[in-house]
């Protein structure tokens, strides 16, 4: 039996839920827990009404619990599988919301979107999955996947070498790219490709079965054709391809001419993955018995080649050909062996050669630069990181190295201004606000700083193992201080009390409920992006009513205060997320803005020149106080300053132009 036409060389791997071993219900279970195993129990038998409706029901009978985040993903993936796909996307957003750390709504977002056609939400929702866990591939494969079938091929192979980069040695990536190569007319890359995945995994079913295929029908090799629809056989466990690759070698022995290549290869992926949730014990099962691969010269090299050496030939080889970014992976497979092998040199010697030969790429820059300062060797990596850095000023990786290096060589102002950067650049990298964090506790001698960010990090990655070091580390430095509040014991309600006399009057929550507290957050901030002022505060205040410990709802509420031209409760809530925070630089420029705005000059400058002694190289303030300054003749020098310093830092910002022309005339 032939197989489909449609079928795809990269063949998507299953996903499928363990069988969980559930324990019987006793009258001590929490409520809605039992319904959630029973959905779990439910879907794993295919049973896909029958499990969302105890999703559910789970999700009923515990509100505002935080595994919600959970049912509400799983609820999609039934929903996904009977086809009610608005419902499947309704559930993962509600996921998303509730958890917005969690991985796999996102992840499956994207697929849906791609599925549905949608490709820009599907290529901002993988792209977000990706950015979310550095260590899993699957958003990275699948981006590859939806640009392969809509034939744009560079796209397609800029994913799938972002996720070799990733897992270099990954077979099932190999395969992907080995489809892209042949399905843009590259056979010979397309044969590299299925050879590398051989190399990771000599048994690897799709590569062999691949090969043989296209060494029939692309190459009328006979001899190869043979010899790998065999070695496929020896491991096959799939009845479809197994059947064509005896029907192929019935061909090959009579001298019979191949199918056409477009009607084996050339197939569309069938299998869509869904990502169910890592904690609900998932397994993703690779399917081994399907087509997928290829290699990286038509010459095979000798069998008693060593493997570092043959990495190393076809890096060099790959770099000749202009693919850097294969280059870049085959040198970091030969660092691997010759680190499996305990042999340094060769290690070194491989990953000097990437950066010398793949220098345009700041990850050859970085990796050398980690596996120097692992060794204790930090001139030599801060060099390598500065070259990264060169390269791309913003690359998380080099950014956070970096930093690591200037602390060991106790250069502590180059690591907080690096550090500070990472954390405005990349906010959803929880190692720059630890990092930040440490700087300022162990080094910097800033406890009350440290504290803060201690804090900070909590709030921003919940889900983080050193959330709870950190608290603690932050209550030993400085314990939180109490809020000054009042309470009125009729209405509930919290009035916070400014410095100025605002207020900002809210019901006191009775009992803190984060998730829901989140799940009104999310919901403001979509009002907010589109603009409805009004029913963004609404949900803000009742964000503020389950919670009203996290400094950011406070903040939104200020914008959204003062885009509705509620000037008051604006600079009170400005000041609630600063009460919280008082190193949100934001809130306080922002806040400082409004006073401007109110002819409060005094204030404006003075919240102005705060940010500056906290935030020495925050542009914007250094701008803004030359708006102040340049306002009367008498502190013009100080005006010339200040748009001098803005210069030096923003020399490209729209407001370059004016600031020039203003010092040429004063």
């Amino acid at each position: 039996m032939k197989p489909n036409r449609m079928q795809s060389l990269f063949r998507l791997p299953v996903l499928a839920l363990a069988a969980l071993a559930l324990t019987c219900a006793s009258c001590s279970r929490a409520p809605g827990e039992r319904e959630f195993e029973k959905g779990i129990h439910e879907l794993n038998r295919g049973n896909y009404v029958r499990a969302r409706s105890l999703f559910e029901k789970s999700i009923e009978r515990r509100p505002g619990h935080e595994l919600n985040a959970r049912a509400y993903n799983y609820a999609g993936v039934a929903s996904w599988r009977l086809g009610q796909f608005a419902d499947a996307m309704s559930a993962f957003e509600d996921s998303r919301r509730l958890n917005p750390m969690l991985f796999e709504p996102v992840y499956n977002m994207g697929v849906l979107s791609s599925e549905r056609g949608d490709m820009r939400m599907a290529v901002r929702y993988l792209n977000e999955a990706a950015a979310m866990n550095r260590d899993d591939t699957r958003a990275l494969e699948y981006l590859g996947h939806s640009y392969m079938r809509r034939g744009q091929w560079s796209l397609a192979r800029n994913s799938l070498y972002a996720a070799l980069d990733r897992r270099p040695g990954a077979p099932a990536i190999h395969t992907a790219l080995a489809e892209v190569e042949l399905s843009s007319g590259e056979t010979e890359r397309a044969i590299e490709a299925l050879m590398h995945a051989l190399d990771s995994d000599p048994r690897y079913a799709p590569a062999l079965f691949n090969l043989g295929v296209v060494y029939e029908s692309h190459y009328r090799n006979a001899a190869e054709a043979e010899a790998y629809f065999k070695k496929y056989l020896a491991i096959a466990k799939n009845e479809t391809y197994e059947a064509y690759a005896d029907q192929a070698l019935d061909r090959l022995e009579q001298g019979l001419e191949p199918p056409p290549a477009e009607g084996t290869l050339m197939m569309e992926g069938d299998v869509v993955r869904i990502g169910e949730t890592t904690t609900a014990v998932t397994i993703e099962q690779e399917d081994n018995s399907s087509p997928n691969a290829r290699r990286t010269t038509l010459d095979a090299p000798a069998a008693s080649e060593d493997p570092y050496d043959r990495s190393m030939r076809e890096a060099a080889a790959a770099a000749e050909q202009g693919r850097m970014q294969q280059a870049l992976a085959l040198y970091g497979r030969a660092a691997d062996i010759a680190d499996g092998d305990r042999r340094s040199d060769l290690q070194e010697r491989a990953l000097q050669e990437a950066a010398a030969t793949c220098f345009e790429l700041p990850e050859a820059h970085v990796r050398l630069a980690a596996y120097l300062f692992d060794r204790g060797r930090f001139e030599p990596a801060a060099r390598s990181y500065k070259k990264a850095l060169a390269i791309d000023g913003k690359h998380p990786g080099a950014l956070l190295g970096f930093a690591r290096t200037a602390v060991q060589q106790r250069e502590y102002d180059a690591a907080l201004v690096t550090l500070k950067t990472l954390v405005q650049e990349h906010p959803e990298n929880a190692d720059g606000t630890w990092e930040l964090a440490l700087l300022y506790d162990r080094n910097l001698d800033l406890p009350e700083v440290a504290a803060r960010t201690y804090r900070r990090f909590a709030e921003t990655f919940p889900s983080d193992s050193r959330v709870d070091a950190g608290l603690d580390r932050a209550e030993t430095l400085a314990p939180a201080p109490r809020r000054t509040e009042t309470v009125s014991p009729a209405s509930e309600e919290r009035t916070t009390v400014t410095a100025s006399g605002e207020e900002l009057a809210y019901k006191k929550p009775v009992q803190r409920n984060t998730s829901s507290a989140i799940q009104a957050f999310n919901r403001a901030s979509e009002y907010q992006r589109r603009r409805e002022w009004d029913r963004a505060i609404f949900f803000y205040l009742r964000s503020l009513e389950n919670d009203d410990r996290i400094s950011s709802t406070f903040y939104n509420l200020g914008i959204c205060y003062a885009m509705a031209g509620d000037t008051a409760r604006a600079m009170a809530a400005y000041r609630g997320a600063l009460e919280l925070q008082p190193d949100m630089v934001n809130a306080r420029y922002n806040l400082a803005l409004l006073h401007q705005e109110e002819g409060e000059m005094d204030d404006a400058v003075r919240l102005m020149q705060a940010i500056i002694r906290d935030e020495p190289d925050y542009a914007k303030a250094h701008y803004a106080l030359g708006v102040l300054y340049s306002r009367d003749a008498s502190t013009y020098g100080l005006a010339r300053r200040h748009y001098q310093r803005f210069l030096a830092l923003a020399p490209t910002d729209r407001s370059a132009a004016v600031v020039r022309q203003w010092l040429a005339n004063h």
